[in-house]
């Protein structure tokens, strides 16, 4: 896997350097000729995104309150806590001030041999000119975390020359005084575990970022490391930390920005990163299926229609050789998540461009079911929608990484099917689907978007709930496709009256009670669907008198005769499917399908309307 992120870094990551990093500067601090400060000024909108990011020195080991050379958090580089006036100084915080006294020595230090960077260290040695930067970076709004440069009248020290080449300097003193190998002085030798020659192995591996930017942490440039080797068990032979996984330290430098620049363009699904990237990169005319299916298009620029036009001709001309360089072409994916500090790889996956394409149209194909309004197909869904319509309704109160943590299994296996088309959707999905719609279908959210005669929306979370009461409908749909030969003939997008299975007609012939009642009645707030959804969909049989009894008396109150006969000829065509035989008990899997023929007859009835 690593070789695969090595390769692709090589190939986009242009500024990928030992001991540098690429961040978002938010600010820098301008300085006059006298080492006196001027003005905190902002480099970039914070609203802005994607933000820019910079090459920055990166220091590899940021252990006993080390902090980076010349760019650093604004906490180290100033000492700076937002909430303490009036200074501003992080006094009571001992883990920052050392941070803050390591960047301030390291400055002095280079500054001994670069004078340009003398009145730099002037201004961080001067308590007088450190206060009345922490009371400017308050009142621009400056966040401790927020990464900060330096200006010197018109010199930037970032770009010069001479300062680049004293940190690599340093780096690599640094470097070599941290190597010891119990082995020194034998025959053995280490090798690069991805390129495969001798090599001075790296003590400790730069760390990935951004992996929690977008799952509600603070920022994109929190970091962790993906290979560490810091405990005991990690540890074998005698060899000490990097030598037990042997890279050289631009090999290492190479894996971590590559997979840093992967993240940072991943889709974020149920709390993990997706990131995924082809050996070749797509033609203009090409579709992206992997992108097609993470974010449900395949072109922005397209229509649906015409998307999936585009990509059902591209597969074409791949399987009839017209196109060479997509049918040699291939895809990987990978799957990240933070634990307890480190990066977790959740799934990696490769293939062939042609196959995952392929794949694409068939997910989205299988997943297609017919909208609420029964007028037309539902929108596609996104990825991130199919896994989390496993979960219930999230509070507004309720984090999310807190809402989606119990799905994060689910959505390995959904993505395997998503990217594999021959992969069968996980009967766990399934269930989950079906739990969920039990819950679902008696709250009163769904009696007023399903039922309700006004089918006003109550707030702008009712299109999220409608999509993932689609997605729902659609993964149904979709485990009983791929769970059995021919299953594509029976699993339609819209209402199928010839469906061999009674499960799926008794879920239509609630929905023709319910819609029934409603045209009766009216609102008569707890109606049959939430009085009886969970118990009939679980034992038809024993309910099944009883609703059909009360729907007689339901008839007779309807005051249009045109009413009466619309609902006998639905209660009779579905009768004649059922043959007076409902199942006594459902399971799990006659449970999907009396959701799906639930939701596909109620879609009818509301086009009706």
């Amino acid at each position: 896997m690593l070789h695969h992120v090595v390769e692709y870094a090589r190939q986009n990551v242009k500024d990928s350097a030992v001991g540098f990093a690429r961040r978002a500067i938010m600010w820098r601090v301008r300085l006059a000729s006298d080492g006196t400060v001027l003005n905190i000024e902002p480099v970039q909108d914070k609203k802005s995104k994607p933000r820019r990011k910079w090459s920055c020195p990166d220091m590899p080991k940021m252990r006993g309150g080390r902090a980076h050379f010349l760019v650093d958090m604004a906490a180290a580089v100033l000492g700076y806590a937002k909430s303490s006036p009036p200074s501003f100084r992080a006094d009571g915080d001992e883990k920052t001030l050392n941070r803050h006294k390591y960047f301030v020595d390291l400055l002095v230090n280079a500054s001994s041999d670069i004078p340009a960077l003398g009145l730099i260290a002037t201004f961080l040695r001067s308590e007088d000119q450190l206060a009345r930067a922490r009371i400017l970076a308050h009142r621009q709004g400056v966040n401790p975390v927020d990464w900060v440069a330096f200006v010197v009248d018109d010199y930037d020290p970032s770009a010069d020359t001479a300062v680049l080449d004293w940190w690599r300097a340093w780096l690599a003193n640094d470097a070599a005084a941290d190597f010891k190998s119990a082995k020194a002085g034998s025959a053995w030798r280490p090798v690069d575990l991805l390129t495969g020659t001798p090599c001075v192995p790296a003590a400790t591996h730069p760390p990935v970022r951004g992996l929690n930017s977008g799952l509600g942490s603070d920022g994109g440039d929190a970091q962790a490391p993906f290979v560490a080797m810091d405990k005991g068990a990690f540890q074998s032979f005698g060899l000490d930390s990097g030598a037990n996984a042997a890279m050289s330290v631009a090999t290492a430098q190479l894996y971590a920005d590559g997979l840093s620049d992967l993240i940072e363009s991943a889709a974020i699904v149920a709390g993990a990163k997706v990131a995924y990237w082809y050996r070749r990169p797509l033609q203009t005319d090409e579709v992206n299926p992997i992108m097609a299916i993470l974010s449900a298009t395949y072109s922005p620029e397209l229509e649906r229609a015409g998307a999936l036009l585009a990509a059902r001709e591209l597969l074409d001309a791949i399987r009839t050789g017209q196109r060479p360089h997509a049918a040699g072409n291939e895809y990987f994916a990978l799957t990240l998540s933070g634990l307890k500090g480190r990066v977790m790889v959740r799934e990696w996956m490769e293939g062939n461009f042609a196959d995952v394409l392929s794949s694409s149209l068939k997910w989205f194909d299988d997943l297609q079911v017919v909208g609420l309004s029964g007028a037309r197909i539902a929108p596609d869904p996104k990825f991130e929608t199919v896994v989390t319509c496993m979960l219930p309704e999230r509070p507004q109160s309720q984090r999310y990484g807190d809402w989606v943590k119990p799905i994060g299994p689910g959505r390995i296996g959904l993505l395997r099917a998503a990217l594999r088309g021959e992969v069968p959707i996980p009967i766990a999905a399934l269930r989950r689907v079906v739990d969920e719609l039990n819950t679902f279908m008696i709250s009163e959210i769904a009696r007023d978007l399903l039922l309700g005669a006004a089918r006003v929306k109550r707030d702008d979370s009712d299109g999220l709930t409608v999509s993932r009461l689609c997605a729902r409908m659609g993964v149904i749909k979709a485990y009983f496709i791929r769970a059995s030969q021919g299953g594509e003939a029976f699993m339609q997008p819209y209402l199928n009256p010839e469906h061999p299975d009674p499960a799926y007609h008794c879920g239509r012939l609630l929905a023709v009670l319910a819609k029934l009642q409603q045209a009766a009645l009216g609102d008569v707030g707890a109606g049959v669907v939430q009085r009886y959804y969970p118990a009939f969909s679980q034992a038809p049989a024993l309910y099944l008198g009883r609703l059909v009894g009360n729907a007689r008396n339901h008839l007779a109150k309807l005051p249009s005769p045109v009413d009466r006969d619309k609902f006998d000829r639905h209660l009779e065509e579905i009768h004649g499917e059922l043959r007076d035989a409902a199942p006594a008990t459902l399971g799990l899997e006659g449970q999907g399908l009396f959701a799906l023929g639930y939701y596909q007859q109620l879609a009818v009835l509301r086009a009706d309307e």
